[in-house]
């Protein structure tokens, strides 16, 4: 079994709160701006269900886990694990992969 903590390609599934998605996106889109300055970072995108507007994933990957690692510990991302903590329904899901489900719409860059 792959440890999710290993990857440097994955998606995130995210579960808000009833109310709570316009908080989210706030804090999420602000982690994807400071996301994709990082110099390790290849990918970071927003993704929203078509079928439930209370569900949302991140897709990530980095050029190394050293890298994935270093994401963890950068301020945009520490505020958006604080914000996150408040409203989330349910504890987050990282999943090795890249590819998308099509029930999921992507949140266009500001």
């Amino acid at each position: 079994m792959i440890d999710p903590s290993q990857l440097t390609e994955f998606l995130v599934f995210i579960t808000v709160k009833h109310g709570q998605e316009a908080a989210f996106l706030r804090a999420a889109v602000a982690n994807r701006t400071g996301s994709i300055k990082e110099p390790g970072n290849l990918r970071f995108e927003l993704y929203q269900s078509a079928e439930s507007p209370h569900d949302f994933l991140i897709a990530e990957n980095y050029k190394s886990l050293e890298d994935a690692i270093a994401h963890r510990q950068t301020p945009h991302f520490l505020e958006f694990l604080k914000i996150l903590e408040t409203v989330q329904a349910f504890p987050r899901r990282r999943e090795p992969g890249n590819i998308v489900p099509p029930n999921f719409k992507p949140i266009p860059h500001a």
